[in-house]
C-alpha cells in the first residue's frame, strides 16, 4: 500500500507540474510530449504495482512467505509466463462480464414476468419497479460473487504454474487440469511411481 501511495503521490505531483506548465506546453510541443509521456509512465507503473501486489497477496496465502518476497516471486513468475498471465486475465474478464451482466438481467426478467402474470399482484402494484430493484440487488450480489471467483481463478492459476515449475510432470494438479494442460496419462503415472519409490 505504501508503494502504491508513493506512485499516486508522484502522479499527483506530475498533475501539478502539468497544470503549472500549461502555457509552456501550448508554446512548446516537446514539453507537452514529455509531460504526457511522464503521465503515461506513472499510470503504467501504478497499474503494474497494483497487479503485482494483488498476485503477491495470493502468493502469500499459498506459500506463507512475507509480502515482499511473495511480490518478488510473482514478478519473476509473471515475466516467465507473460502469455499465460494475459490469457488468464482475458478469460477471467470475459467470464466476469458474461456472468456479471446476464445473471442480473435474467433475475430481473424472471421476476418481471412472474409478477406480470400474477393478476392479484399486478392489480395493486407495478411489476417493473420490483424488477428494477431485483436487477440492482442481483448486480450487487453478482459483483461480490465475481470477486470471489476472480480470487479463486488466480489462486488456481498460480498453484498450477507453480506446480508445473517445481515438478515435472505436475505432482499436485487434478486429473482434469492435467488433461487441460496436455499431460499424458503415462507420463503422470510414471511420475507417481517414481515419487512413491522415492
Amino acid at each position: 500500500a505504501a508503494i502504491i501511495a508513493i506512485v499516486q503521490l508522484l502522479q499527483l505531483i506530475m498533475g501539478l507540474i502539468d497544470y503549472a506548465t500549461k502555457d509552456q506546453q501550448k508554446k512548446n510541443y516537446l514539453i507537452k510530449l514529455v509531460v504526457k509521456c511522464a503521465h503515461c509512465c506513472l499510470y503504467c507503473l501504478r497499474k503494474t504495482v497494483e497487479f503485482i501486489a494483488y498476485y503477491g497477496f495470493v502468493f502469500v496465502a499459498i506459500e506463507g512467505v512475507n509480502f515482499c518476497r511473495a511480490c518478488k516471486h510473482v514478478f519473476f513468475f509473471t515475466i516467465k509466463n507473460p502469455a499465460q498471465t494475459l490469457i488468464n486475465q482475458m478469460v477471467q474478464k470475459l467470464l466476469g462480464m458474461l456472468i456479471g451482466f446476464t445473471t442480473p438481467a435474467l433475475c430481473a426478467l424472471v421476476c418481471f414476468y412472474y409478477l406480470e402474470n400474477d393478476e392479484e399482484y399486478k392489480s395493486e402494484y407495478e411489476p417493473l419497479y420490483v424488477a428494477i430493484v431485483v436487477l440492482i440487488a442481483s448486480f450487487i450480489v453478482m459483483d461480490a460473487v465475481l470477486i470471489v471467483f476472480s480470487v479463486a481463478v488466480d489462486t488456481i492459476y498460480l498453484c498450477a504454474f507453480k506446480d508445473m515449475e517445481e515438478n515435472n510432470p505436475p505432482k499436485y494438479m487434478s486429473n482434469d487440469l492435467r488433461k487441460g494442460f496436455g499431460f499424458d496419462e503415462a507420463q503422470v503415472e510414471a511420475s507417481a511411481a517414481k515419487y512413491s519409490r522415492g
